[in-house]
C-alpha cells in the first residue's frame, strides 16, 4: 500500500514538470506559402489563403507580415523559443503579389533593451501632496459645465 502512495505523490509531482507548447500569432503552413504566386494573387486572394497579417507596413500597406511563434515551458521555467517563422507579402501599386519570403529562426536577431529613462520636467509629488494637494479646490462657487439636456 506504501508502495502504490508514494508511485501516486511521485507521478503527481512529475505531472507538474511536463513541458507545455504554446503558439502564439498566425502561423501559416508551408504548403499555403508555395501556393502563392507573385503576379497572380491579389491582396483579397491573401486573406482568404493566410487571412488578415499580424502586422503591415508602418507608412504604406505594400508589405504584411505574418508572425508566429512557438514556445515551450517547462514547470515554472522562462518559455524556450523553440520555433519562429515570419511571412513577408509584398504588394504592387495595384495591390497584385510582387514577392513572397519566408524567414526562420536562423535569421532571427536579438534586440538590445535600453533601460534609460527619460527626464520629464516638474517634480514627483510626496505622498502627503497627493493626499492632501487637492483639499480646499472643490465647492469653489463657481458654475459647474453641464452638458446639454444633463442636469
Amino acid at each position: 500500500m506504501r508502495r502504490f502512495v508514494f508511485a501516486a505523490i511521485a507521478v503527481a509531482g512529475l505531472s507538474g514538470c511536463s513541458q507545455n507548447v504554446d503558439v502564439r500569432g498566425n502561423e501559416v503552413e508551408l504548403e499555403t506559402v508555395e501556393v502563392i504566386r507573385p503576379g497572380v494573387h491579389t491582396r483579397s486572394d491573401i486573406v482568404q489563403l493566410i487571412g488578415s497579417p499580424t502586422v503591415m507596413s508602418t507608412f504604406n500597406d505594400k508589405n504584411w507580415y505574418y508572425i508566429s511563434r512557438r514556445t515551450q515551458t517547462t514547470a515554472f521555467f522562462k518559455p524556450e523559443t523553440i520555433e519562429q517563422q515570419v511571412v513577408t507579402v509584398s504588394f504592387d501599386e495595384q495591390g497584385v503579389v510582387s514577392d513572397v519570403a519566408l524567414a526562420g529562426m536562423e535569421s532571427k536577431q536579438e534586440v538590445a533593451h535600453v533601460s534609460r529613462t527619460t527626464p520629464t520636467s516638474g517634480h514627483s509629488l510626496t505622498l502627503l501632496e497627493q493626499l492632501f494637494g487637492n483639499l480646499g479646490r472643490f465647492n469653489s462657487g463657481k458654475p459647474v459645465y453641464q452638458a446639454p439636456g444633463g442636469r
